[in-house]
């Protein structure tokens, strides 16, 4: 939800789903085997919001069958100088609140980045 007392220019939400359900990730490029990049085709598409009320925005997904759907609101106003603007954005929600890996504590939990 966004709430905003300035009328924005415009108010978009973004969304995109996981390629699986081995892992929470929204990158167009990852790590490669051999050390470079390869695409991991998640793409992030736009739709504009309308306001519920005045000033208030909702963005709302449904879950994924498979794997895990992320979104966030971004929202334009006018700058200060002719043809600028400010973008802000919420905090990227991500559905289902699931991992793909169960709770680990303690000393004997020990991983690695990827």
């Amino acid at each position: 939800t966004l709430l905003t007392t300035t009328e924005p220019l415009e108010v978009v939400v973004y969304h995109a789903n996981t390629i699986g359900d081995e892992r929470r990730d929204f990158r167009l490029l990852i790590a490669g085997p051999d050390g470079g990049t390869e695409v991991h085709p998640v793409l992030w598409t736009p739709t504009k919001l309308q306001p519920v009320a005045p000033g208030k925005y909702v963005a709302s997904r449904s879950a994924p069958k498979v794997g895990w759907t992320g979104f966030f609101i971004q929202v334009s106003f006018k700058g200060p100088a002719d043809n600028s603007t400010y973008e802000f954005t919420t905090q990227m929600n991500i559905i289902p609140t699931t991992f793909p890996f169960p709770d680990c504590h303690g000393d004997s939990c020990r991983g690695k980045l990827v």
